[in-house]
């Protein structure tokens, strides 16, 4: 962990960056900030991100400020700019193969969540999922989990597909997340024409290492069922 006086720095090299037009490092450096210090001084951070904005709109800044705008722990929350800012950002580029594509997948992750609890705007779960699918489209995971699950449980307005539900279910899982590869796990569990029980084992054990508990759960069961 850094120190108060290494923070300090870091801070100061936060603004200086700002003021010299090195906007790219700036951000990254507020960025670590919110991560490294233990107590941020959010009213700090937040007046050297409008700065930044104000003079470059870099996606990390936006998504940071939005952030801090949307938790009432980091200052006085402002859903309705912290929806305008996050748009900002996700139209940054429309091309997946950009390098911040990630970012704009963050982006597009955030905004449906605003849609989807009606933060900021009026609640629309259609528009919400068409965020998650965008963003999901970008490789974010935890947007496709999002998008799997809504079709495997026909919510955000979609119908039930369990075939699309499986595929976006193996587009997180592939990226790592535990509870995409338990609900895919399951989905094969629940298959006329199931993969084989390799698959099925090896996905649960994957989850299990990541400490998803409903995983650990399924696995010993089969394993009940298995060697009663």
């Amino acid at each position: 962990m850094l120190g108060w006086e290494q923070l300090q720095l870091i801070y100061e090299a936060a603004e200086d960056s700002v003021a010299a037009g090195r906007y790219t490092n700036a951000a990254k450096l507020l960025a670590s900030l919110l991560v490294q210090d233990p107590e941020p001084d959010h009213a700090r951070i937040a007046a050297v991100l409008d700065a930044l904005i104000e003079m470059s709109p870099e996606p990390s800044a936006l998504i940071n400020r939005a952030a801090m705008l949307l938790d009432p722990e980091m200052g006085d929350p402002d859903p309705e700019r912290a929806l305008a800012l996050l748009q900002d950002a996700a139209d940054q580029t429309e091309d997946p193969q950009h390098p911040e594509h990630a970012l704009t997948a963050l982006a597009h992750g955030m905004i449906a969540d605003c849609y989807i609890q009606g933060a900021g705007v009026s609640a629309d779960p259609d528009v919400g999922f068409s965020h998650y699918l965008l963003a999901a489209e970008y490789g974010n995971t935890k947007a496709a989990f999002n998008v799997g699950l809504a079709y495997d449980q026909g919510m955000f307005g979609q119908a039930v597909d369990r075939d699309e539900a499986k595929r976006f279910y193996r587009m997180a899982a592939d990226g790592g997340e535990a509870s995409a590869m338990t609900r895919l796990a399951v989905l094969y569990m629940t298959d006329q024409d199931p993969p084989d029980e390799v698959t099925i084992v090896d996905l649960l054990e994957a989850a299990v290492e990541q400490g998803d508990e409903d995983a650990a759960e399924i696995l010993q069961n089969l394993q009940d069922d298995i060697l009663p």
